[in-house]
């Protein structure tokens, strides 16, 4: 549909615009240009998507090929050769090397996690000593507050006396005055 509103396009401007040199054969010639290129393009493309194929073709080949010899090498191996004892040995030797790497890795985990709860351990004791510190201070703070009440309380019980003796002598006299006055 879009080809047909181009030709018919190209037609009206040619038809009416008369100052236009454009001509059906350049306008043919210029679309099939266009064609061709796309084409072209397309089949690069497809090249390049073949020539990936076949790379990775050949190296799955190598691969294959590589994998078929260390087969062979396996099966032509007899238990009685000297290769399998020194397999054997080289595998004990081996286990025992992988065995002391992991004991190892082991033992040192277990120095760092002690080193570790021992650096804790160490924190919350100085914490602990800091707060019984500061409880004990507190506890002398509030002794000294203690005794400085207690002399206060002794005081205002003496005030309290004295005043309680001053008001009944106020009032015994008030009381005598006015036995007098009534008399």
């Amino acid at each position: 549909m879009s080809l047909l509103v181009y030709f018919l396009g190209t037609f009206v401007l040619l038809f009416h615009g008369g100052q236009c040199e454009l001509t059906w054969e350049k306008v043919l010639s210029a679309r099939l240009d266009d064609i061709v290129f796309d084409m072209k393009l397309n089949d690069m493309s497809m090249m390049k998507q073949v020539k990936d194929l076949m790379s990775m073709m050949t190296a799955t080949n190598q691969q294959l090929a590589s994998f078929e010899k260390r087969l062979s090498d396996v099966a032509n191996c007899s238990p009685k050769s000297v290769v399998v004892d020194e397999i054997s040995v080289n595998i004990e030797t081996y286990v025992k090397k992988v065995a002391e790497a992991e004991v190892g890795r082991r033992m040192h985990l277990l120095r760092r996690g002690l080193e570790q709860e021992k650096a804790a351990s160490m924190t919350r004791f100085e914490y602990l000593r800091k707060n019984q510190e500061q409880i004990l201070l507190r506890t002398a703070h509030m002794d000294k507050r203690l005794n400085v009440t207690q002399v206060n309380v002794s005081n205002l019980e003496h005030e309290v006396i004295g005043t309680v003796y001053n008001t009944s002598i106020f009032l015994e006299g008030s009381r005598r005055l006015k036995i007098r006055r009534k008399r």
